[in-house]
């Protein structure tokens, strides 16, 4: 039977430690370089990111201003072409302007504007106008734009 035995070589051993070592070194140099190097890299995104909503955000409270006008405009058109006076109630409900008015009220100014846009129901009581709002924000809003 032969029994070999190993010596270990403090040589072979060091050079590894040294290799190892020096691989450590190197990640943490690199570590607090690039570190420094990005620390200013993040914040200027953020804030063009930021600066970009807040322009988004004010051309739609233009947007919506300006459809508002429009709206307004079109229920006081409507309000002058059948008189002030024979309007009962106005409001708006979805992308419609309605209109209650009194029977016998003259409806041909309203049909003239608005024609299909404009949908008439008769009663003993009232006549109810519904005039479609989006095709006119539609058609208005891009007019607007140009």
């Amino acid at each position: 039977m032969i029994v070999v035995v190993k010596r270990t070589d403090y040589k072979k051993l060091a050079v590894r430690a040294l290799s190892l070592l020096s691989v450590v070194v190197l990640f943490a140099i690199y570590y607090f370089y690039m570190g420094d190097f990005y620390k200013d890299f993040g914040t200027q995104p953020k804030e063009e990111i930021q600066n970009q909503n807040q322009e988004l955000l004010n051309k739609q409270e233009q947007k919506a201003k300006a459809i508002e006008t429009i709206i307004y405009d079109e229920a006081m058109v409507a309000t002058s072409l059948l008189g002030n006076e024979n309007i009962q109630d106005i409001k708006i409900h979805n992308d419609r302007l309605l209109i209650v008015a009194n029977p016998k009220i003259d409806l041909e100014p309203i049909m003239i504007r608005y024609g299909v846009l404009a949908l008439v129901q008769n009663t003993k009581n009232d006549v109810k106008i519904a005039v479609d709002l989006a095709s006119i924000v539609q058609s208005r809003y891009i007019e607007d734009e140009k």
